[in-house]
């Protein structure tokens, strides 16, 4: 009889533990995807972006601007004061990480109205029209 259980436990660990690493398989695989109406692969050299998404994108000197709260989402940074389009309408969390001020502008190429932000300002969650953001060339707005 002991035999009998010995055996039947056994299985019941192993049906665990292949159930186990069934989801942790399938959760490694989550996919990351991106449509193309958000730029994806779309760079000239003064813009970044990257699908796996954190304020670590954000280097000092740039100017960044996220799709999403919390620094989420499609990300877009400049250091430079030419503007750049962002591929996105708004803003959801920002963080100038220069020594300039910034300006958010809601037209693309630097047009329509605009929200300065002085160096080091970092904001997590807000929503602020954002087709195209530059750098100015003091730290004033």
């Amino acid at each position: 009889m002991n035999t009998v259980k010995a055996h039947v436990a056994g299985r019941h660990t192993s049906w665990r533990l292949v159930a186990m690493v069934a989801v942790v398989t399938l959760l490694g695989f989550a996919p990351v995807t991106a449509s193309a109406s958000d730029g994806v692969g779309e760079s000239d050299g003064s813009e970044s972006v990257v699908q796996l998404f954190s304020e670590a994108q954000c280097t000092s000197g740039a100017f960044c601007v996220w799709s999403e709260p919390s620094f989420a989402g499609i990300y877009r940074g400049v250091a430079s004061t030419a503007p750049l389009s962002t591929g996105f309408v708004n803003s959801k969390s920002l963080w100038n990480r220069s020594s300039r001020a910034a300006r958010v502008y809601s037209g693309t190429g630097g047009t329509g109205s605009w929200v300065c932000y002085t160096p080091s300002m970092k904001i997590a969650s807000l929503s602020v029209p954002a087709r195209s953001v530059a750098l100015l060339a003091s730290s004033s707005c």
